[in-house]
């Protein structure tokens, strides 16, 4: 009925030849100084600023709070100093940078509005605090390579 498969036998249309040719090296330093430069202080200091003012998540109300005042607070501007960053770095002059933030900046919080409510209710009630920053990273993963892709277009 079906066919037995060993460890040997691969399919030969999972295999695909990547080369490092089709990487554009720019773009990725680019992405790589806006993670450096703002993205992680930025964050680091969002997450600080939510718990001063929402304290501890140890109810669902505070955790709730907290998930809608980083989505409203923290995440908007953050968009904005996102998208003018990658403008300012690609030369692009002010009109530019005001077009691609209005275009591109509801897209992008939409987006995010799928993920980000989500996975930071998640973070404040079941991550232990010290764990918060490698939980953040593994969903930014695939966040980071949506973003990475909308900021290019």
């Amino acid at each position: 009925m079906f066919k037995e498969h060993t460890k040997n036998q691969i399919n030969p249309s999972l295999l695909t030849t990547y080369h490092t040719s089709t990487i554009n090296w720019n773009q990725s330093l680019q992405f790589g100084l806006m993670g450096f430069t703002l993205h992680g202080p930025y964050f680091f200091a969002g997450f600080r600023l939510l718990d001063r003012l929402f304290g501890m998540s140890r109810n669902m109300s505070t955790v709730f709070l907290k998930t809608i005042g980083g989505h409203c607070l923290v995440f908007p501007p953050f968009i904005c100093l996102l998208l003018s960053y990658k403008s300012l770095l690609e030369g692009k002059d002010f009109q530019t940078t005001i077009d691609r933030v209005t275009m591109q900046g509801p897209d992008i919080f939409l987006n995010g509005s799928v993920v980000w409510p989500f996975a930071n209710m998640i973070n404040f009630k079941f991550v232990p605090v010290p764990y918060r920053l490698a939980y953040t990273n593994l969903v930014g993963i695939g966040w980071n390579s949506y973003l990475s892709y909308a900021v290019n277009e």
